[in-house]
């Protein structure tokens, strides 16, 4: 006997739409922040003062995209994704910081955090089962 196709309940498509925007926020959070370490880099090449915390600046860089692209990965729970990619992302302020004085990546917290929070309730949308 063939089966039919079932269409997704309606949570499991109200949690698929939170989890997307979860990812496009922290995407877009990864997106400034790396603007704002290009900026830095821009800024202040080839100055001689800068030069031995370039490694900092690297770390600032590669986090960002980091916190920008664990949303995407889905082997781990949303929450866990949400969480690493707050942690991420402020520990890659921190390395900005400490690299050059550009609060401008402090502008990507903001847009972590909300996607942290979309795939938080993406989690709780889940149908059981």
């Amino acid at each position: 006997m063939p089966q039919r196709a079932v269409a997704p309940d309606r949570g499991h498509r109200r949690s698929g739409a939170f989890r997307t925007a979860g990812v496009l926020t922290g995407g877009a959070g990864g997106l400034v922040a790396a603007a704002s370490v290009t900026l830095g880099f821009l800024q202040i090449a080839g100055d001689r003062e800068y030069q031995p915390r370039t490694w900092l600046g690297l770390l600032a860089l590669a986090l960002s995209l980091a916190a920008g692209l664990i949303g995407i990965w889905r082997k781990p729970h949303p929450t866990v994704s949400g969480l690493g990619m707050v942690l991420l992302g402020i520990t890659g302020f921190t390395c900005s910081l400490l690299w050059y004085i550009n609060t401008f990546y402090l502008l990507a917290l903001p847009l972590w955090i909300v996607g942290a929070t979309l795939l938080a309730i993406s989690a709780l949308a889940e149908p059981e089962g």
